[in-house]
């Protein structure tokens, strides 16, 4: 089997290379990553396997045109364009499988050395400046749908057959798991490969937080570069958006979901889209979805002072904000399978991971369907309040206009109307829901700074919650490099594990804090910020409501309480 996703992040035709411009790597973390997990330079996976494939970013590197290596042995040089990896003094060529104007993909030879080097890009004989690079001996990245390491796995059965949302993988049933950089092979890369277990190497893989039987790991046969393990999914995981997440060591991989059903068929998820509504959608030319969230967020920042020095009034403690959101969203089925959810969670007892960073940083999640329009504003009215949500045109999102804090402390009952509708979506019913009393993040005072490599991982406990609600364990971390630029070149890490309320306990695993880079402390003189942040929120069950024009749409309310933290 060739799996056809490997090469389809390039665009097959790009504007022409004007004559004599020499090649340029875009500067910054995203300029060189893992062809599969996109991992920002400084981030704890975002080291390059010797033998795995990896892409450069930039501008001039190659012809206007897509060109692919025709046949093996694979060349050094590829259309005018060679690319060649730096490190320790001793340099290699790596073989180039694909380049365009923007982007070159290409296999790092598996006798590169390991360490920090550097890469260049030649094309027609121009040369680029260099580009820092790590090479490792294995770094695992997991190719996703989206084409770019996050949301959905690029995940097969036995017999090549895609596992999706409808077609989803069962326990104890044998997939594949598509990914590069399990490590160096014997021989040269170049040639082609007929693959091989590599037993050798000390593969674990999680699905829904539950080690994986390996039935093999190693080379897919007759593709440069490309890996395959083979798995067993384990018995007692359900959901459409279990984690997935693969380890050699300590080097975690990217995270990414995937699908599980009892029986096969349509998966289903109580804090999602149940299987009937996947089955209903399944077909359509396009999805048409509606989403509406309002809730509560309470903000605690820890400051460290020097000796003797205290806070002006008004500054720390704790910070009340509330928001109100409404996005209406057409989806092709390409992108609706490709996509993180419409709610942005986890499966119940699961984690999702997503990075982003410099030119990267639109969105969180990669997939962009069509905004849809449903009138000039949305207004929210219950519990002696009133909101309104007027549309940003920049994000096709409606936002509430209102002040800070404007939702009751006691919550309450609220009902979302869209005047006579707009020109894609008409007017709404039954969108009410009902926001209750939260729960009590119980062990909030006792975590400051969170050690990400600690055995059995960071235990989060709180007390209360409804029956039926969910709470989300979410945090975030920031690499903020240094000198010009680094705004730009930020990277921000973001984990959310999803658990039922009533379960009042939950452990964030140890493999989800090693994708965290180590937080960059803000300030200096004995005065500093976290620049991290860890929070629990109690969401209601998804209440459904409808329009014309709309497949689904739903409702949730929230109440989240967070406070800074550093990741060490």
């Amino acid at each position: 089997m060739k799996p056809i996703f490997v090469f389809s992040a390039v665009a097959a035709a790009i504007a022409a290379t004007a004559a004599g411009q020499a090649p340029v790597i875009r500067a910054g973390a995203d300029g060189v990553v893992s062809n599969a997990s996109y991992a920002a330079r400084g981030l704890p996976n975002s080291s390059i396997a010797r033998g795995s494939i990896f892409a450069i970013f930039g501008d001039n590197l190659g012809p206007a045109v897509l060109a692919q290596q025709p046949s093996y042995p694979l060349q050094t040089t590829l259309a005018g364009t060679a690319v060649k990896v730096t490190v320790n003094g001793a340099s290699v060529d790596a073989i180039p499988i694909y380049t365009t104007k923007t982007q070159v993909g290409a296999v790092l030879p598996s006798n590169t050395p390991v360490g920090d080097g550097t890469v260049t890009v030649t094309f027609n004989g121009q040369v680029s400046a260099t580009h820092a690079i790590t090479v490792a001996a294995n770094s695992f990245g997991i190719f996703t749908l989206n084409q770019k390491g996050s949301g959905s796995a690029a995940l097969t059965d036995a017999g090549g057959g895609y596992i999706t949302t409808t077609t989803a993988a069962r326990p104890g049933q044998t997939i594949v798991i598509w990914g590069t950089g399990l490590g160096a092979i014997n021989g040269n890369d170049a040639n082609d490969q007929s693959g091989g277990d590599m037993t050798n190497v000390p593969v674990q893989v999680l699905i829904g937080g539950k080690p994986a039987a390996i039935r093999y790991r190693g080379r897919a046969p007759h593709i440069a570069g490309l890996d395959q393990i083979n798995v067993d999914v384990p018995a007692g995981v359900s959901g459409c958006y279990v984690s997935l997440i693969i380890t050699i060591g300590d080097a975690v991989s990217n995270s990414a979901t995937l699908p599980v059903a009892p029986g096969g068929g349509a998966c289903s998820d109580a804090n999602g889209l149940a299987s009937a509504d996947l089955t209903a959608l399944a077909g359509k030319s396009s999805v048409r979805l509606g989403y509406i969230s309002v809730g509560r967020t309470v903000d605690q920042t820890n400051f460290t002072l020097p000796p003797g020095v205290s806070l002006p009034p008004g500054l720390g403690g704790a910070t009340t904000s509330d928001l109100a959101i409404a996005e209406f969203l057409q989806y092709t089925p390409q992108q609706f399978t490709a996509s993180s959810s419409l709610f942005q969670q986890a499966s119940i007892g699961n984690c999702i991971v997503t990075t982003f960073s410099g030119s990267a940083s639109t969105r969180v999640d990669p997939v962009t369907p069509k905004f849809l329009d449903a009138g000039p504003v949305i207004t929210m009215a219950g519990a002696g309040v009133t909101a309104s949500l007027t549309r940003d045109a920049s994000l096709g999102l409606y936002l509430s206009t209102n002040d800070s804090t404007f939702l009751p402390a006691s919550g309450g009952t609220f009902t979302f109307s869209n005047g006579s509708g707009g020109g894609d979506v008409g007017i709404l019913q039954n969108a009410t829901i009902g926001l209750g009393s939260p729960v009590v993040w119980t062990n909030m005072d006792q975590i400051t700074d969170v050690t990400r490599a600690a055995q059995g991982g960071l235990p989060v406990t709180w007390s209360g919650g409804a029956s039926g609600t969910t709470v989300e364990i979410s945090g975030v971390s920031l690499l903020i490099p240094s000198g010009s630029g680094a705004g730009a070149n930020t990277a921000v890490v973001t984990f959310a594990c999803t658990a039922a309320a009533t379960d009042h306990n939950f452990t964030i695993p140890r493999e989800v804090l090693l994708q965290l880079p180590v937080s960059t402390v803000i300030g200096s003189a004995g005065f500093s910020i976290p620049s991290g942040s860890l929070s629990v929120g109690n969401y209601t069950q998804p209440v459904k409501f409808t329009a014309p024009g709309l497949d689904l749409g739903f409702l949730t309310a929230y109440v989240t309480n967070s406070k800074s933290v550093n990741y060490k």
